[in-house]
């Protein structure tokens, strides 16, 4: 499989990668795999999965970490991987249940709490943002819910040159992060 992307050689938003979880299966629905990580203590985890030439075999990768994830090992010293969670399934879709259960048995939910309440740029403009977009949207968001505590607005993706290198932004965030950040605690 090639890379898609860019220049850092690894797989983002490609047909058939999936972040953390995923399945796949025959055209028909029929019999397949399903897979997904069990936890995230160093790094994300993602897999591919894709047919091969003209011979129509399956083929399915997983990777662990993306650039920029910072981990330093000692010389002599070992980091275990990320527990993947693997299911050959007569119905990778209906199975993906099975998943679920098994990453709460590894990570266990954390305890209910209130749920913060806001706006997020990926639901709207996934990865094509700027600060203007933001700033407009989050003092949208203020006027519309002026009651609302600890309300939330959250820049999701796109901010950054690369994904993976978090600290060199687009064009559109010409100031960085912090600027965009302060704006809107000022207002509260």
């Amino acid at each position: 499989m090639r890379a898609c992307g860019n220049n850092f050689k690894y797989w983002t938003t490609c047909a058939g990668v999936s972040w953390w979880f995923g399945a796949m299966g025959t055209e028909d629905r029929g019999p397949g795999l399903v897979w997904g990580a069990l936890s995230a203590k160093n790094w994300k985890t993602y897999g591919a999965a894709w047919i091969d030439g003209d011979d129509g075999i399956q083929r399915f990768a997983i990777t662990q970490g993306t650039p920029g994830d910072p981990l330093t090992i000692k010389p002599s010293a070992s980091v275990a991987l990320e527990p993947i969670w693997l299911m050959i399934s007569p119905h990778p879709a209906r199975d993906l249940r099975a998943y679920a259960e098994a990453a709460a048995q590894e990570t266990p939910p954390r305890e209910a709490r209130e749920a913060p309440f806001g706006w997020s740029t990926w639901y709207d403009y996934f990865s094509e943002i700027n600060r203007d977009i933001v700033l407009d949207n989050c003092r949208i968001f203020q006027a519309w819910f002026p009651d609302v505590e600890n309300a939330v607005c959250q820049i999701d993706d796109g901010y950054e040159r690369y994904f993976g290198e978090w600290t060199a932004y687009t064009d559109g965030f010409p100031g960085g992060l912090a600027p965009v950040a302060a704006d809107i605690n000022a207002r509260g």
